[in-house]
């Protein structure tokens, strides 16, 4: 039950990391768009198995990464040397938001610890993982009138927890 309340708050903390950055006129409309299929794709159980699937297989190395993310990395680097906060918030919602997605369920959170290293050695993983959620999302034909279970129902995120 303790990976359940660290989840809780873990999701509590992305949910107001993403207001700052969404509430923000400074980042782009492709970087709000990617944190919020992030956002999304983290209350979906399949995901969660796809993220640990990429992080066992090194998906986020630098060889690897796509043009989309590269954009989205460079506006961060941007965003770091205009907008300290915003890219702490950035940060914040990705990190909590994985930290959520892992511990939520049994068959992901036996590789927290291998996540939480992956995620530690490099912030353009951040990047990577927000475009991966979005492709995975995109893959799948996910639209928001579709409830398949694994989340908080009729495709939205689950709840705010009290």
């Amino acid at each position: 039950m303790e990976d359940l309340e660290i989840a809780k708050k873990a999701l509590r903390k992305h949910y107001e990391a993403v207001s700052i950055v969404l509430d923000d006129p400074a980042p782009s409309k492709e970087l709000k768009e990617s944190l919020c299929g992030f956002s999304e794709a983290i209350t979906d159980r399949e995901f969660g198995m796809f993220l640990i699937q990429m992080v066992r297989d090194d998906v986020f190395s630098d060889k690897k990464i796509g043009a989309e993310a590269k954009k989205i990395h460079s506006e961060r680097s941007d965003l770091a040397r205009k907008y300290d906060h915003l890219n702490k918030a950035f940060h914040s919602a990705i990190e909590t938001g994985v930290v959520a997605l892992v511990l939520r369920w049994p068959e992901t959170s036996r590789y927290f610890r291998q996540i939480s290293l992956q995620m530690a050695s490099d912030e353009r993983r951040e990047t990577q993982i927000a475009q991966k959620a979005a492709s995975f999302l995109k893959d799948r034909g996910r639209n928001n009138d579709r409830d398949d279970g694994n989340h908080g129902g009729a495709g939205t995120p689950l709840a705010m927890p009290a």
